[in-house]
């Protein structure tokens, strides 16, 4: 075969090879355009991507920037947080609150005592879902004030028959109550209460201190801690 049949086949080839690639091309590119966006249908239809909302309770990190100016805190505001998580039905259908993290750094309390909440999965990988909270916690502040008190004892319930409640006595008798001055000064008595109901012997009890305002009534503040 001589120099100019080989040049004839090539081209004749190459002639061919165009006629199959270009030949009705915008047709052809219809087709793959189409048979992609079959193939991105039906991935969706399968795992569709999806939005829900999550109610998640918000942690407070951080508390000992506040203690370390002898300050205490309350939440007013953003104890809980709404999330809204996006990502592929198949993940998203098996995520609940508990899944999901919510801080709020109160080294970062802003000047009207606000910082934003920051949200993130407890497990798995963040890439495949999306996570959006544009809540704050809101928090008010107070001087800390430490101040000791007595504790006394109140029964509660009736004895076996023919037995009686006899002394109760107190370890420690003085404990002493930090949290905010103004819950401080509210604070009149510190008692425990012992529940006797069929006692037949003495006994020893772990029991939680509640404090009480002049009027008996129970003082309630998240800033109250006992020594």
């Amino acid at each position: 075969m001589n120099q100019e049949s080989r040049e004839e086949r090539k081209q004749n080839i190459m002639e061919f090879w165009k006629q199959v690639l270009f030949h009705n091309l915008s047709t052809k590119l219809l087709s793959i355009a189409g048979a992609i966006l079959v193939w991105v249908l039906i991935v969706n239809i399968d795992d569709p991507y999806r939005t829900k909302s999550l109610i998640v309770h918000v942690e407070t990190i951080n508390e000992d920037a506040l203690h370390s100016e002898k300050k205490v805190y309350e939440v007013v505001e953003g104890s809980v947080a709404t999330v809204k998580v996006s990502g592929k039905r198949s993940i998203i259908d098996n995520l609940a609150s508990d899944d999901i993290r919510a801080t709020a750094d109160l080294s970062e309390l802003s000047s009207v005592n606000a910082v934003a909440i920051r949200v993130g999965l407890k497990k798995g990988n963040t890439s495949d879902v999306t996570l959006e909270c544009n809540q704050v916690l809101k928090v008010s502040l107070e001087d800390m004030e430490a101040q000791q008190f007595r504790v006394t004892v109140e029964t509660t319930g009736t004895p076996a028959d023919g037995y009686s409640v006899g002394e109760c006595s107190v370890k420690p008798s003085l404990i002493e109550v930090t949290g905010g001055s103004s819950v401080i000064d509210r604070i009149a008595t510190v008692r425990v209460s012992l529940n006797v109901n069929g006692a037949s012997q003495d006994f020893v009890k772990r029991l939680e201190p509640v404090a009480y305002d002049k009027r008996g009534n129970r003082v309630v503040s998240s800033t109250l801690s006992f020594s």
